[in-house]
């Protein structure tokens, strides 16, 4: 029986280790698929080339040309170089970041004293925002081209039906990047107004009826009770801080002053 019972035991210890072999290589696996990415952020450093080439070549070909351009000409010309190197920007953000937040940290820029200071601090949320910003910048150069061209200087020609399609679409990243930073906004202060409030009262039900807040209630209801009994307070301050001016003008009665003045501040004590 006895002997039995070991057979058994061991079987399930060979059968536990087998389970924690093939916890173990599936999550490695799945945790080494990250490298993937590793490929498409090379890819996006060649297109990052693409844009220095391309700028340079456009540099070369204005810079002839400078002397004998107006000032249209010349903002026109100026608004296409900005237009690469926010694209370029727009490139070395979604490089650096999508691949320390997906791949892999990057070492050699670790002490580097170069380090660009967003480097390890810009999340998905943040690389979002800054995303469509570069875009929201990007679309407003192409805006100002074609008003440029609107007014009969610069090259190509200017289609008043194809701007409307332009402005729609800038006043669309505009509003989704506007959604985009309202959304991160209260999930951020949701965190923290939980993180505050557990550390503060934790799962007490006592605390939570003595402040009028019901064990089940939404952290977000809860933030603004306390809100209001923040003001509750500062207003029963502020009745204690007028009644003792009163008190301590001329003519004013020093009993029915002072009994004003302290029962106000002995009550407000008791409140907090």
């Amino acid at each position: 029986m006895a002997l039995q019972h070991a057979e058994d035991d061991e079987d399930s210890s060979r059968l536990q280790k087998f389970r924690d072999f093939l916890e173990s290589a599936t999550e490695s696996t799945i945790f080494a698929t990250r490298w993937l990415l590793a490929p498409v952020f090379l890819g996006l450093c060649l297109a990052l080339l693409g844009v220095v080439v391309n700028f340079v070549v456009q540099l070369a070909h204005q810079i002839p040309e400078f002397p004998g351009m107006t000032l249209d000409e010349l903002a026109t010309s100026i608004l296409n170089l900005i237009d690469l190197a926010l694209l370029g920007n727009l490139l070395l953000i979604v490089i650096f970041s999508g691949y320390e937040n997906f791949v892999s940290k990057i070492d050699p820029a670790k002490d580097h004293e170069d380090r660009p200071a967003w480097m390890g601090t810009l999340d998905f949320s943040g690389l979002k925002i800054k995303i469509l910003g570069s875009v929201v910048a990007i679309s407003l150069i192409e805006l100002l081209q074609d008003f440029i061209r609107a007014s009969g200087h610069g090259e190509g020609e200017f289609k008043p039906e194809l701007e409307i399609w332009r402005v729609a679409l800038h006043l669309t990243f505009i509003v989704s990047g506007t959604l985009f930073a309202i959304m991160d906004y209260v999930a951020e202060k949701r965190v923290l107004v939980m993180a505050a409030f557990e550390k503060e009262h934790g799962d007490n039900p006592e605390l939570l009826e003595l402040v009028g807040i019901e064990p089940d209630q939404d952290v977000d209801d809860a933030d603004d009770a306390h809100d209001a009994a923040d003001a509750a307070r500062a207003a029963d301050d502020a009745a204690g801080a007028d009644d003792a001016a009163r008190a301590a003008a001329p003519g004013a009665g020093p009993g029915l002053g002072s009994g004003r003045g302290s029962g106000r501040g002995s009550g407000s004590e008791s409140g907090q």
